[in-house]
């Protein structure tokens, strides 16, 4: 029995080792600071490569950003500003283009997709909670064209096509609702076109559509979902298919337009959220 038991102890030793032989050393990720950066107020990410191993050769990672639960996009783990994760025991610094405009709780997670083997991946997340560290900069959203086309006047029923051109004339990124990877948040401006006998003002509303013709109404198709991020002094024109409602009666009318009527982004100099309502007038005979 005593020599089994020696047998079977030298065994398992044995075993042991083999898999401790065969066991390969791996990276290992983790998001060691989230802060603000001044003087802009970024968001500033450091990631480092804390294991003694570098990472394999045609590595990809993101990281993915949440701003109070909510994803706010991902950084490309490739592309630091400084530094890098690639050798054994790296950091890398990454300035994202998200702008601390408010207290936040800000979430990291690198490589949420799993992309990279890693020896521990429960120390991939790491969450803060930041303020503003200097000069917030905001955009502005103004319209500066519009147009309805075909011109002239127009008729009841008559479908047409109408062009607005919105600029950001302030400092800061206007969050549009598509995401670079080509999803959509609703966190980002929209653009309403509204009908009415007199012309909207701001502040600017919600529409609601109806199918016969109502004060200040929706007009169908009259909703502009889908934005792009606008750059401080960048210009973007949209294009929207509405139609005039069947029933309604000759005469003068504005079409109204909304920019952000769901008050999605905040808004500075140098007009604020004073300047989203533009009417452009329309004779319908």
């Amino acid at each position: 029995m005593k020599r089994a038991m020696i047998f079977a102890t030298f065994i398992f030793i044995f075993l042991l080792g083999i898999n401790g032989a065969d066991a390969q050393p791996l990276p290992d990720l983790i998001v060691t600071k989230i802060e603000c950066a001044p003087p802009q107020s970024k968001l500033s990410i450091t990631i480092a490569n804390q294991s003694n191993v570098p990472l394999p050769k045609g590595w990809r990672a993101v990281a993915d950003v949440f701003f109070d639960g909510r994803k706010t996009g991902h950084i490309d783990l490739g592309r630091p500003t400084s530094g890098s994760i690639q050798p054994a025991g790296g950091t890398a610094n990454y300035l994202a283009v998200f702008d601390i405009v408010k207290p936040v709780t800000v979430k990291v997670v690198a490589d949420p997709t799993n992309d990279i083997k890693e020896s521990n991946k429960t120390n991939n997340t790491k969450v803060e909670k930041l303020k503003p560290c200097g000069k917030v900069g905001l955009p502005d959203l103004k319209v500066v064209h519009t147009a309805a086309l075909p011109p002239g006047d127009l008729k009841p029923g008559q479908g047409i096509e109408f062009k607005v051109t919105v600029k950001n004339i302030g400092e800061g990124v206007a969050k549009g609702t598509v995401k670079p990877d080509g999803s959509t948040t609703p966190d980002g401006y929209m653009i309403d076109l509204s009908l009415s006998k007199e012309p909207i003002k701001d502040p600017v509303r919600p529409r609601v559509f109806t199918p016969t013709f109502t004060e200040g109404m929706l007009l169908k198709g009259g909703r502009i979902s889908r934005t792009e991020d606008l750059a401080p002094g960048a210009s973007k024109e949209y294009t929207a298919s509405v139609e005039i409602p069947k029933d309604i009666k000759p005469g003068k009318y504005w079409i109204g337009v909304s920019v952000d009527p769901f008050n999605k982004v905040a808004e500075g100099p140098p007009t604020g959220e004073s300047d989203n309502a533009v009417n452009h007038g329309v004779t319908i005979k």
